[in-house]
């Protein structure tokens, strides 16, 4: 997986570039992602992030609008983005 230069956020392929969702910075070349394990995220634990204590039903995953990795899970399969508030669905 690559990471923005910029803004560390994750990079995401698009035709034949690989762009960060959060800046916009593009650069040539898309590596392929494959995800091979489902990681049960419904247990409460406590992670620290950027020196701030956060608790709950935390996880880290990807925001497909933005790329931040934490993510607070409110539902079977639904998330909500700790940066932008994005509510998404992971199947």
């Amino acid at each position: 997986m690559k990471f923005c230069p910029k803004c560390g956020s994750a990079m995401f392929p698009k035709g034949k570039y690989s762009v960060c969702k959060k800046c916009g910075y593009k650069e040539r070349g898309v590596e392929k992602i494959t995800f091979k394990d489902h990681i049960d995220h419904s247990h409460e634990r406590t992670v620290i992030a950027e020196g701030q204590r956060i608790t709950g039903n935390v996880s880290l995953m990807l925001c497909p609008k933005c790329g931040n990795a934490v993510s607070f899970k409110i539902g079977r399969n639904l998330y909500k983005c700790r940066a932008c508030g994005h509510i998404f669905n992971v199947k």
